[in-house]
């Protein structure tokens, strides 16, 4: 951070709180560091919702953006990724970043076989 401006960064695990008690000991040392830089991760939307009490700490930590992997807004496309979640779920989980001061981005796979008109405009709500 010091040797190269870093004010922002992203890890790279594909779901680092997946392992929740490593991912704790990670905030912790960013918050006794207080260092000014700002990150961002990519995560499940059962993590979210699992942490939710966590969210503030996350975030004074300096996490400020958390991409997660929604899929779709189709419930119908939800189950046929066997995403184990709902629309709702995604809905609060988003939600839940935003009230804490987290930039919540959602991301959706589009262009299916089995994709109509109706289920892509569900993606627009």
């Amino acid at each position: 951070m010091r040797d190269h401006g870093v004010g922002f960064f992203i890890l790279t695990d594909e779901e680092p709180t997946i392992h929740r008690k490593k991912f704790i000991e990670f905030c912790e040392e960013m918050e006794k560091r207080n260092l000014p830089v700002l990150w961002g991760i990519n995560t499940r939307v059962t993590d979210i919702l699992r942490d939710e009490a966590l969210l503030p700490f996350y975030r004074r930590a300096g996490l400020i953006h958390v991409s997660l992997g929604t899929e779709a807004a189709a419930q119908l496309k939800l189950d046929l990724f066997n995403k184990e979640t709902t629309i709702a779920q995604n809905r609060k989980a988003t939600g839940l970043l935003r009230k804490n001061g987290i930039v919540a981005e959602a991301q959706f796979i589009v262009g299916l076989e089995n994709e109509t008109p109706e289920t892509l405009e569900q993606t627009y709500p």
